[in-house]
């Protein structure tokens, strides 16, 4: 039986270049991730490397592919180890922030209200606008978001205010 420890690459794609990287890493950036991660696997030599197919951002580098999930665990390990309360409400606003950073800030607000998205930030110690995307990458696939482009909205903030929560389907 072969002892040694399994050694963990990733590459995105386009690039010849692979890194090394932990376990950790992998698991992080599968969740983040998981339907861009490619995986193949060689029991032999007890290595799997993984392709990511579609960076995050189209200048996507290792180094800010690294920075970029390390900062978003550190940050909820920090939350996680500091928080007293209910665990639905912290899994939530984890979740809320998760989400945000695919969705975009616009989205949750228009499928949250304004007094649970306070609640959350509270919790996490930041605004969401500080640290989520205005339009994440699957906005279009958010219903609220494509009914309020649809109308045409001259002012957001407006449109969130009239119109209140809306539709939290996606698509």
């Amino acid at each position: 039986m072969n002892k040694t420890k399994p050694t963990y690459y990733i590459q995105i794609k386009g690039s010849d270049e692979w890194q090394q990287v932990s376990f950790k890493f992998i698991a992080d950036l599968q969740l983040l991730y998981k339907d861009r991660l490619v995986c193949e696997h060689n029991e032999n030599k007890r290595t799997s490397r993984y392709t990511l197919t579609q960076p995050p951002a189209i200048n996507a580098s290792f180094e800010n592919l690294f920075t970029s999930i390390n900062g978003h665990f550190d940050l909820i390990d920090n939350v996680i180890n500091n928080y007293t309360g209910d665990a639905r409400v912290l899994e939530s606003a984890i979740g809320c922030y998760l989400f945000g950073l695919m969705y975009g800030w616009k989205v949750l607000y228009l499928i949250h209200s304004k007094a649970t998205l306070r609640r959350y930030q509270q919790i996490l110690g930041f605004k969401f606008r500080e640290l989520v995307p205005e339009i994440g990458e699957l906005a279009h696939k958010s219903e609220a978001y494509q009914t309020m482009l649809d109308r045409n909205t001259s002012s957001f903030w407006k449109y969130v205010n009239q119109k209140g929560i809306t539709s939290p389907k996606i698509n």
